[in-house]
């Protein structure tokens, strides 16, 4: 039974993946990634991520440094960082009166910042258009499988697609998303895989839980993807670099 199931376990997630791609489309109706190519500005990028090594950077951003970058900040930091934003990654919580505080939040941001908006089901896309949030964006996306190594390097040769190729964590999905618009260089700001606490939150409160971008999928956690995407063979070319105080992952292996 067991090699029966190992023998069609990978035909099934491509069914499962295909399945999930069409229904999005269904619903969601998302667009052309090509729609938000006007909002890249520079040639390289910073990949924020919310933990508290981020407030390191901010503070030498605001002192001048990094000029030359456009910003793409995930989540909740969007609501609460000071610079300015060209790309802002979303998704909604689970609770309604949540979802609001936030859409509100986020409607009194700067209008000049692209909203990628990706939406879990119906009832979030409703919400979203109850609120008045400018250049909000639901676009292409199809997951791939994760695996093992050589699975996952066959999905991403569908990279030059009409969609975002992404899987797991929103660092992932951003890399990804940075690459498709052809950056130069992708920097990561931000990450401290050691703490679940964020750059605006209460530093002081001590987090038992192992961070989620160390839990697995197949084989590999969100650590092991990038560094799988940054040996990829369409990304040779890319620099891809981690911020001083933020935590190097390009180069340590997780267990």
């Amino acid at each position: 039974m067991n090699k029966f199931l190992e023998r069609f376990k990978i035909p099934l997630i491509r069914v499962k993946y295909n399945y999930l791609y069409l229904k999005r489309n269904f619903l969601f109706k998302p667009k052309s990634f090509l729609i938000i190519n006007k909002f890249k500005k520079k040639r390289k990028i910073v990949i924020c991520g919310n933990g508290p090594s981020y407030n390191d950077f901010e503070s030498e951003y605001l002192q001048g440094k990094y000029e030359d970058y456009d910003i793409l900040m995930l989540n909740s930091g969007a609501i609460h960082t000071n610079l300015s934003i060209n790309f802002h990654i979303f998704e909604l919580f689970n609770s309604n009166e949540e979802n609001a505080d936030y859409l509100k939040k986020i409607s009194q941001l700067d209008t000049k910042t692209c909203r990628i908006f990706r939406p879990r089901n119906v009832d979030n896309v409703r919400l979203v258009e109850e609120f008045n949030v400018k250049n909000i964006f639901i676009i292409k996306e199809k997951r791939v499988r994760q695996n093992n190594i050589s699975i996952f390097y066959k999905d991403l040769d569908q990279f030059y697609s009409d969609n975002i190729l992404f899987c797991r964590s929103s660092i992932v999905y951003a890399t990804l998303f940075a690459l498709r618009l052809e950056y130069d260089e992708v920097l990561y700001v931000g990450v401290n895989p050691d703490t679940i606490s964020s750059f605006y939150s209460n530093p002081d409160i001590i987090h038992n839980e192992v961070h989620p971008t160390f839990n697995k999928v197949g084989e590999f956690n969100s650590y092991d993807i990038i560094r799988m995407i940054t040996n990829f063979k369409l990304f040779q070319n890319t620099v891809f670099k981690v911020h001083q105080k933020s935590y190097n992952f390009l180069n340590k292996k997780h267990s």
